[in-house]
């Protein structure tokens, strides 16, 4: 088959809404190398009608894809057939834009087309990996299906090999309808204005994401309609970096109106002008900051383990209440802990009360807490159970004691002078930990966005500090919800 046969391109048409100012080709850039897209858009069980081809014509999705393109030195080429990934063509395409459905290895497909080959998958995975871009849009996460179960996430490990690219995996959706897009990084180049916004659309409820996700939109799912959506809000627009290949996902793109609207387009144009190479971004993950349940599916319940009391959203109770059950303190540490009226408290020379457990990796750990006038403690995570002050990270509990470190700290790491909340006051502090990327909130507020290029402390105990005679700490509530362990810094 000769390539006139297996490619079909399209002039400019005028369906793209005012995109002129995106960056898809840089200033002065007359004389750059020309940039090839190959647009694959073909369906293996459904077919959306924004890829459907009438009497031999693009699609709405390709004609505003190869618009975009040719508005911007960009040549885009449109293929549903899936021989064009051993093709003699492949290798001059710089990135890939996908809206394709099902197994695309399938000879069946709704629209009759050939079918991609194993060995075209491995090409298409490899040339990612290997430098190129890839975009996806709406279905492209209906596309290759990791095996187990509908409603659980896999195992990275055991998820298809697409689907480690792509970053997400789709569930299933429910009824179109009107929902918000919450902007969750606000510096991606193309978009650095986008602000919230709803639109009426069918939206995807996802899964296995990447833990290295840099999420750029976040699905609202309050308010929302359907079992599908009955789960905490989560990424539905992201950028990853797959080896060296930049890829780009968002799920909006199934009507018509969608795909002509400017968000869309605007959202569209900035990933692939980064998926090409011409823009530049930070893409310092943001999933547990961004959507921090994002890994409760629709039905998510969580049995308890050992005794402790765990919630339907994951989070274990760590204090019962009622006495030091799971906790432990050094036999060389003076310092007396109590629980009197519902309340652990702290008082009595140094020393720390540890956690029973000491193998805990990546984390929300939150503790609500109460200092008295001058006294001093802390929120260990990560570490040692040793007596004195243990190697661990510290999470500073400290509102007018002499040391100048106030709560919201992280001790050694990041200081914090103000006083965020006066003696004798409870108040929520919450640790983010993920890998070496370190968030501390207090009363819901962010004091400390902290990526510890050392990782200094990996794993270990929790740990309640007592610090000197004279300070009182209570703690009515301490409570922890585990994140996943391959959450921690890891790069496909």
């Amino acid at each position: 088959m000769n390539r006139r046969e297996m490619l079909v391109r399209t002039g400019a048409s005028a369906l793209t809404l005012g995109l002129t100012g995106f960056p898809l080709a840089p200033a002065g850039a007359a004389d750059e190398k020309k940039k090839h897209v190959l647009m694959y858009t073909r369906s293996q069980g459904f077919q959306h009608s924004v890829v459907t081809r009438h009497g031999g014509k693009l699609s709405l999705a390709e004609r505003i894809v190869t618009d975009l393109g040719s508005r911007h030195g960009v040549e885009v080429v449109c293929e549903k057939d899936g021989r064009v990934f051993l093709s003699r063509d492949f290798d001059r395409f710089d990135a890939f834009v996908f809206e394709t459905q099902g197994d695309l290895l399938s000879e069946k497909s709704v629209d009759g087309t050939p079918p991609m080959t194993a060995d075209g998958k491995r090409r298409l995975l490899k040339a990612v990996a290997s430098g190129k871009g890839f975009v996806g849009s709406h279905c492209a996460s209906d596309t290759f299906h990791s095996p187990g179960p509908r409603f659980e996430n896999q195992p990275r490990d055991k998820q298809d090999p697409y689907i480690r690219m792509l970053g997400g995996e789709f569930i299933r959706h429910g009824a179109q309808q009107k929902a918000w897009m919450r902007v969750a990084a606000h510096h991606f180049p193309g978009l650095e204005n986008l602000k919230d916004f709803d639109k009426f659309e069918e939206w995807y409820s996802l899964k296995n994401f990447a833990p290295d996700l840099h999420v750029i939109l976040v699905q609202d799912t309050h308010g929302m309609k359907n079992f599908d959506y009955e789960r905490p809000s989560f990424p539905a627009t992201w950028a990853r970096m797959h080896h060296k290949g930049r890829v780009f996902y968002t799920s909006m793109g199934h009507r018509e109106d969608v795909w002509e609207s400017q968000i869309f387009q605007q959202v569209l144009g900035a990933g692939l002008a980064w998926a090409l190479g011409r823009t530049t971004a930070d893409l310092t993950p943001n999933l547990h900051q961004a959507a921090p349940h994002a890994y409760e599916l629709p039905g998510h319940k969580q049995a308890g383990a050992g005794g402790e009391k765990k919630d339907d959203k994951g989070w274990v109770e760590l204090f019962n209440g009622k006495d030091l059950t799971g906790w432990k303190k050094h036999p060389r540490d003076k310092a007396k802990w109590e629980v009197k009226d519902g309340l652990l408290i702290g008082s009595g020379g140094t020393g720390h009360l540890f956690s029973e457990r000491g193998d805990y990796q990546n984390f929300r750990y939150r503790v609500e807490a109460m200092i008295n006038d001058h006294g001093n403690s802390g929120q260990y995570f990560r570490t040692r159970f040793e007596p004195g002050f243990p190697h661990g990270y510290e999470a500073q509990i400290n509102s007018t004691h002499r040391d100048p470190v106030k709560t919201g700290s992280l001790y050694n790491f990041v200081k914090v002078y103000e006083m965020l909340v006066p003696p004798n006051t409870w108040f929520t502090q919450e640790v983010i930990a993920v890998g070496n990327h370190i968030i501390i909130k207090v009363n819901g507020k962010t004091t400390v966005d902290f990526v510890d290029k050392n990782n200094t402390y990996t794993r270990g105990h929790f740990a309640l500090q007592q610090h000197d005679p004279g300070s009182v700490v209570k703690f009515r509530k301490i409570e922890v919800q585990e994140l996943p362990p391959t959450a921690a810094g890891s790069k496909e």
